[in-house]
């Protein structure tokens, strides 16, 4: 049977098997970003939990019954991904920590080399389940996308594409957000193929030389200033009241703001929105933003 996880609202975490109406909600899962991952198998769903560990949830079709908590280091987890064995989980998230967990028991693997400072909001392994890849997500220095190799030992590190508007011959600076040049999701396509969903598109990174280029790169095309509202609202979870708030402006201003990013992302994507316009906007448009 084929499930589907939904964590909506910040109390449940729901299992929906697909032939049935009624879903089975585990109550007490309380986390504004909730990773879910599934097993290749598709015997178990792993999760971050309230308390920063990682729980194992049989699905149907295993013998096990109970609940599994892996002995990890605590982390705050923002990603987690099984390898395709499904003897394995990696997870990543706060201070800079990532981990291999073994799903027999032994010990976790730490996955050394990011900063304190930084929160990784991504984490992919390879189809053969030998390389590890995750990147920075929120941060206020230098951000880079790191591949361990769980094989033969060792890891890559690439500076990650300087943000659009930003000097490459200076030092980052600190930002209102800190999501600037953030990764936030990994996938690898093949073994030496890694595409990056981050701040400024869609990248393609080639593991053999440590070549990039950028595949998608809508929101890289908005203003500066709507690249911020779009990360506030849509990645920190904000509502537009608080974004208005924080910038000093009406809550008009930051509802005319995201309707015009928006359309201007979809007319870069060739995308046609159902009642939106595609006529050409000016790039300001007068009022408070």
């Amino acid at each position: 049977a084929w499930y589907v996880a939904s964590t909506g609202g910040l109390t449940n975490l729901t299992f929906w098997p697909l032939p049935k109406q009624i879903p089975l909600v585990v109550e007490g899962y309380q986390r504004f970003r909730r990773p879910v991952a599934f097993s290749p198998d598709g015997k178990w769903l792993a999760s971050s939990w309230s308390d920063d560990t990682l729980r194992l949830w049989p699905l149907s079709g295993t013998s096990d019954v109970e609940v599994r908590s892996p002995a990890t280091p605590t982390g705050g987890w923002r990603a987690i991904s099984f390898d395709p064995s499904g003897r394995r989980l990696v997870a990543a998230g706060f201070g800079g920590r990532a981990v291999v967990v073994h799903l027999d028991g032994s010990p976790a693997i730490p996955l050394e080399g990011f900063p304190d400072d930084v929160m990784l909001e991504a984490v992919a392994v390879s189809p053969s389940g030998r390389f590890v890849a995750s990147a920075s997500g929120y941060g206020r220095g230098k951000k880079s996308l790191r591949v361990w190799d769980l094989h033969e030992g060792g890891h890559r590190t690439f500076d990650l594409p300087v943000p659009s508007g930003s000097d490459p011959s200076e030092e980052p600076q600190p930002s209102r957000v800190g999501y600037e040049g953030a990764v936030h999701s990994l996938f690898f396509a093949g073994e030496r193929t890694l595409l990056a969903a981050a701040d400024g598109g869609l990248w393609r990174w080639s593991l053999e030389d440590g070549s990039h280029e950028r595949v998608l790169a809508a929101m890289a095309k908005l203003p500066s200033k709507d690249q911020e509202i779009i990360r506030l609202v849509e990645w920190e979870g904000l509502s537009r009241e608080q974004v208005a708030d924080m910038m000093f402006v009406s809550r008009a201003a930051i509802d005319k703001r995201i309707t015009r990013a928006y359309r201007k992302m979809a007319r870069s994507l060739g995308v046609h929105r159902p009642g939106v316009r595609t006529t050409p906007v000016p790039a300001e448009e007068g009022g408070e933003a």
